[in-house]
């Protein structure tokens, strides 16, 4: 095999890859605070980028745009969604957390589904169809900007929560939480 068409797949591979790694890196934060196991993580996700394209095809928004309007959006819902489904579930045990998130999967991605059938959508963005090209190897400029946008958040969200525990006094049991991982009950973080 070619060293060129090596190359491209894993500059290829890291750019896909790095996509899956913020959704496990995401996930893995919040279990790990609030050992609540969200499996509608990704349904969530699918149904901003729905959003986005709704947008796009009634006001003529660009997708990078619309972030401004999405992640308010969704961070209302999710905010909905732990104060009256998560937060009854906070000291049950973790198979009913399970099953409670694989509902909101089905009923979520069955609504999109029936809004929006399964056939495949694009929206075009500003650089959806522009490619750097670097002698023989071709990159795709949507990917390099998430990847760069992805690797700029992960520090941000690594130490983020930790300042915001010690600085907050209501927080405290969190606190106790982070550094002693044997005290991760639904119990402590609740209070």
């Amino acid at each position: 095999m070619e060293p060129q068409i090596l190359l491209q797949t894993a500059i290829s591979g890291l750019l896909f890859g790095s996509i899956y790694g913020l959704i496990a890196f995401g996930l893995t934060l919040v279990f790990a605070l609030t050992r609540l196991l969200n499996f509608s993580h990704g349904s969530f996700m699918l149904l901003a980028m729905y959003i986005s394209l709704v947008l796009h095809n009634v006001f003529r928004l660009d997708p990078y745009a619309s972030i401004l309007i999405t992640v308010p959006l969704l961070f209302g819902i999710g905010l909905l969604l732990f104060r009256w489904l998560f937060a009854r579930m906070m000291e049950s045990h973790l198979i009913m957390v399970v099953q409670l998130t694989l509902g909101l999967v089905f009923i979520v991605e069955s609504l999109l589904q029936m809004a929006f059938t399964a056939d495949p959508l694009t929206v075009p963005t500003f650089i959806s169809s522009s490619k750097i090209y670097l002698g023989g190897i071709i990159v795709s400029t949507p990917l390099l900007v998430d990847l760069c946008r992805r690797l700029s958040i992960v520090p941000e969200l690594l130490v983020a929560p930790i300042e915001r525990v010690e600085e907050d006094s209501s927080l405290q049991g969190l606190n106790s939480i982070i550094e002693d991982p044997r005290h991760r009950t639904p119990r402590r973080i609740r209070q």
